[in-house]
């Protein structure tokens, strides 16, 4: 019966992936387990041996990085990976930018949002949300880690925001809906 029903998902034309729904389910949204264990993560290797940033200067070239990463992807510049000269498929980068994981009770669901030039920082359990162009420009480097700076010196408090980050997913949803509840009256 199961593989049935895989087969039919997988002949069903309205079904683009016939897995994909599965897998994003089986790895992602069913997995009531803190974030903290299943983000992903990255990071940016120093360009020159030594060579030593700031924080902000980190920061900004990280930014910078990603608007251009984010920008090719968008306007379907973006060369795919290969492996074994096979490119690799690169459905999953959609959800890259302008989307969101919400928690409820037993599994999670996903939004995207329209494309904007926006970056949301978290900074001791505060947010801030950047803008990366303006009047159709991206913002400069020097402008990104001024606002980077700029955040380090105007938090001068830890808020307990980010300690939800540590709580499996099912908490998360009760605090969202206790939340969303007390806002909308």
């Amino acid at each position: 019966m199961l593989y049935q029903r895989l087969v039919d998902r997988k002949n069903d034309p309205s079904i683009e992936n016939w897995i994909l729904e599965i897998v994003t389910r089986t790895i992602y949204l069913d997995r009531r387990y803190s974030l903290v264990k299943s983000n992903i993560g990255g990071s940016h290797k120093l360009l020159h041996e030594g060579l030593q940033h700031s924080q902000t200067e980190r920061a900004a070239v990280i930014t910078v990085a990603m608007l251009e990463f984010k920008q090719k992807f968008e306007s379907g510049q973006m060369e795919p990976a290969y492996l074994n000269e096979v490119p690799l498929c690169m459905r999953g980068h959609d959800w890259f930018f302008n989307s969101c994981r919400e928690p409820r009770q037993d599994v999670d669901t996903t939004n995207k949002f329209p494309s904007n030039n926006e970056l949301v920082v978290m900074y001791r359990g505060h947010l801030f949300k950047l803008q990366l162009s303006q009047n159709g420009k991206n913002v400069a480097y020097s402008q990104l880690q001024a606002t980077f700076q700029a955040i380090l010196d105007s938090v001068k408090d830890d808020s307990w925001l980010s300690i939800l980050t540590t709580q499996e997913r099912n908490t998360w949803a009760e605090v969202s809906r206790s939340y969303a509840c007390k806002k909308h009256g």
